[in-house]
């Protein structure tokens, strides 16, 4: 939901094709790597590997959250962009089909008057 709390996603890593350096042994760089998560890995900006790694799937989550908001936002705007166009459509038949009715009633209504007309002559004519 979007409205509700946000998750923390789960990461699996790979280790790094790297030699480790001393810094980044101490904060786990060796282990640190590809971190996957959502719809694919973004790539994250050279000269990071020494990060934590929790900043770092940290990191890759939040690419991955951007990306996936910027793709659900491109989606719904063809949605709508959808309906907009269904919707004048509809109109357009709306505004078809009301001419048709209206000609369709002043037509009866001119059948009516006619037999008013008939049955007005029908009854003077009984009558004499």
């Amino acid at each position: 939901s979007l409205l509700g709390s946000p998750k923390r996603p789960s990461f699996r890593c790979t280790p790094m094709a790297v030699a480790p350096t001393a810094a980044g042994a101490a904060a786990g760089g060796a282990i640190v790597g590809d971190c996957m998560a959502g719809e694919g890995v973004a790539p994250l900006p050279t000269g990071i590997a020494d990060a934590d790694p929790a900043v770092l799937a940290y990191a890759r989550w939040l690419a991955d959250a951007m990306a996936a908001r910027e793709k659900r936002e491109a989606t719904l705007s063809r949605e709508i962009a959808a309906v907009r166009e269904a919707a004048t459509v509809g109109a357009a038949a709306l505004v078809e089909l009301r001419t048709a009715v209206q000609n369709q009633l002043e037509s009866i209504g001119r059948q009516i008057s006619r037999l008013q007309r008939d049955l007005d002559t029908t009854q003077k004519e009984w009558q004499t």
